[in-house]
């Protein structure tokens, strides 16, 4: 653990975490940099919780707010000059009330697509992979101690195929509010490709948190499998909803693009 003067607890009826940018705040490397804020979703009233020169990319809070699982950017590990989602990114517990941080499995390259809590504050739920260009990922929960780390998707390529697929990107995780079932991004490899690199549409699939019972709850959509913007058609970031019997995602649609 480390002590920083960063971290601020998430004020009485505050009930919104989001990320945004203070003008003047940079990275070591003269970035933007980018903090995570709390908000009362009545007032609209906002508190900046953590900062300090990071660029904070996925995050959630424990139940009851005391803690942030978030994965921070901080080096340009692909070479392109910048930090962005393509580096290697590391996963931070935040203690707000006391003040502490400390960094989980730097080895690493962790929050592809999102991070979760489950609801008994016992395990965070997150993608990573070991290497940053590894082609594969895997979803693994650990508790906020660093213990008991599981990779809940090891070989579901199998039970989802097609047959022949040797790796697979899976991120976005959800957790069902039971605890008995994750839904996550899935997206099939047939060969040596980069991470976020794809030439499948990825779907929405659900399994127990043993791995079994793995199965499609979406197609992808009817758009063709093309890359637009910084990823290929199809379905993303699935949540579950309070009773378990419905997910909610979203979908790439020829609408128009939203950023890049």
């Amino acid at each position: 653990k480390q002590r920083t003067e960063y971290l601020r607890p998430i004020p009485d009826g505050f009930d919104i975490i989001y990320a945004s940018s203070v003008v003047g705040d940079r990275t070591g490397n003269g970035q933007r940099a980018i903090d995570l804020w709390a908000m009362n979703s009545g007032s609209c009233m906002s508190s900046r919780i953590a900062w300090g020169g990071y660029i904070h990319n996925h995050f959630c809070s424990s139940p009851g707010g005391r803690y942030i699982a978030t994965n921070r950017i901080m080096e340009d590990t692909n070479g392109n000059g910048i930090l962005d989602v393509w580096d290697r990114k590391q996963l931070f517990i935040l203690d707000l009330e006391d003040g502490n941080e400390w960094p989980l499995y730097p080895e690493f390259n962790a929050g592809w697509g999102g991070i979760d809590w489950s609801l008994d504050g016992e395990w965070i739920y997150l993608s990573m992979s070991r290497m940053a260009w590894s082609g594969g990922t895997d979803i693994y929960r650990m508790h906020p101690d660093g213990s008991g780390i599981e990779n809940l998707t090891v070989g579901i390529e199998k039970r989802l195929g097609p047959a022949g697929t040797v790796r697979k990107f899976v991120s976005d995780v959800g957790v069902s509010h039971d605890g008995e079932w994750i839904a996550f991004l899935y997206s099939p490899r047939q060969g040596e490709t980069t991470v976020g690199v794809t030439t499948t549409k990825s779907r929405i699939a659900v399994c127990r948190i043993d791995g079994t019972e793995a199965q499609f709850s979406t197609d992808g959509g009817t758009l063709p499998s093309k890359k637009r913007g910084a990823w290929h058609a199809g379905d993303f970031d699935p949540e579950f909803s309070p009773d378990g019997q419905e997910i909610v995602f979203s979908r790439m649609t020829d609408s128009g693009m939203n950023g890049e």
